[in-house]
């Protein structure tokens, strides 16, 4: 098939939600969620795009390896419970709802991140346990966590390659328990995801762009710009779908 415009804008979306995901060690989400429903309805979409986001965090977690920390693995105990239950509930309730609740938790993300960036930095490790499940639930019934896995991971006030590394664990083992169990019920199949099988070819370049710039700490003053603007268009598509 010849690429049309719209086929271009969806792999633009594409590659950067995984350049967003290398370079903040999520947010990724936020832009693949919306598009895979734009593409492929509320259920599948937010199914393929966990598979998409889990064969994309394997490569960047051996890319921020060395910056892993230990308290990442107590952080996604919580990660993997909570996204399990949420992943049941994707499973149960109508359409309507899914795309209701990727939108709640798209507004909900760019509210923290205009008013409360700055409320929580440190924490009880317990409490940033419960924030973490609590994404969980929210990412496996809508796609994407909001923004209680930035504050989960903020809350353990580490330094900012380590921070990223922290969030890499919880995105990759909640996106990998979303999508084994999505598959596995059914929601999309091999043959739907083979249907955006050139999106793992982005993976290593669009990771290797994430950490270089974060190896070098020179991340672009408009690229906040850039990540809103795009899942701003696909909100709006969600909407449209949605009313």
């Amino acid at each position: 098939k010849y690429l049309s415009v719209m086929n271009i804008m969806l792999i633009l979306a594409v590659f950067l939600a995984f350049f967003v995901s290398a370079l903040m060690g999520q947010g990724g989400g936020l832009i693949m969620a919306p598009v895979m429903i734009a593409a492929f309805g509320p259920k599948e979409g937010v199914a393929i795009a966990a598979v998409l986001m889990a064969a994309n965090n394997v490569i960047k977690a051996a890319a921020y390896l060395r910056s892993i920390p230990k308290v990442s693995f107590l952080l996604a105990i919580g990660t993997v419970a909570g996204t399990l239950i949420g992943s049941l509930l994707l499973v149960s309730v109508p359409e309507k709802i899914v795309l209701f609740a990727a939108m709640a938790s798209i507004l909900a993300s760019f509210g923290y991140e205009v008013f409360g960036r700055q409320a929580l930095r440190i924490g009880d490790k317990n409490v940033a346990v419960l924030f973490a499940a609590i994404a969980g639930i929210t990412s496996g019934v809508s796609g994407t966590s909001g923004p209680l896995k930035a504050v989960s991971v903020r809350m353990m006030n580490l330094q900012p390659l380590r921070h990223v590394g922290a969030a890499t664990v919880l995105s990759l083992v909640g996106d990998v328990t979303k999508a084994i169990a999505l598959v596995a019920a059914g929601v999309t199949s091999y043959s739907s995801v083979l249907e955006v099988g050139w999106a793992f070819a982005l993976m290593p370049l669009a990771t290797w762009g994430g950490w270089y710039i974060n190896s070098r700490k020179m991340k672009p003053q408009w690229f906040g710009i850039l990540f809103w603007i795009t899942i701003g268009a696909y909100l709006l598509r969600l909407a449209v779908k949605a009313f």
